[in-house]
């Protein structure tokens, strides 16, 4: 097990796929399947930093607030930045007979996938690529591929913006071994 946990946004897309079902749909089935333990979750942006499992009683009653992608339990409380098991996603999708990957996403899931590449070019224009990646993974729970592709749409979308460099250059650190 990788114990790797992505983020509400990406899990939701994966849902939506797996299921085809519409957003509200998928969110239902989530909270649905989060509920029986079949998915183990984690509170991300818990004031503590120590990312605490989301008890499986949390579940019951709550709903996803897709505007701010936040969980609202059923005592009204919200909690941001909730994550979820990867392993546990794929076993969910393969005991539907459906396979699919958290990370691949359908092209018209991908644009919260390149703007946040383009803040964070933006807010340090001499990251590498894989700097880069490493921060998008970090701040959405991005896989590779996914962010491979927005890295090419942003790559395409600068060089039509009039030729200006269209990703920021590899480092190259001198003495390194």
């Amino acid at each position: 097990m990788s114990d790797y946990f992505i983020s509400i946004e990406s899990t939701v897309a994966f849902v939506k796929k797996v299921t085809g079902a519409a957003l509200g749909p998928a969110c239902q089935t989530l909270i649905s399947i989060c509920e029986s333990g079949a998915v183990r979750s984690r509170w991300s942006a818990h004031h503590s930093q120590t990312w605490p499992a989301i008890p499986k009683q949390d579940w019951i009653g709550a709903d996803i607030d897709w505007q701010g992608y936040r969980v609202r339990k059923a005592d009204g409380r919200y909690m941001a930045g909730v994550s979820f098991s990867e392993d546990d996603l794929n076993a969910w999708a393969a005991s539907r007979a459906s396979v699919a990957t958290p990370i691949d996403l359908a092209p018209s899931e991908q644009e919260p996938v390149a703007e946040t590449i383009r803040d964070i070019i933006r807010a340090d224009p001499g990251l590498s690529k894989d700097e880069v990646y490493s921060k998008a993974k970090r701040a959405i729970g991005i896989g590779r591929k996914d962010f491979d592709n927005a890295w090419r749409e942003h790559a395409s979308e600068q060089q039509k913006a009039g030729g200006r460099r269209s990703a920021p250059r590899s480092r190259v650190t001198r003495g390194a071994t």
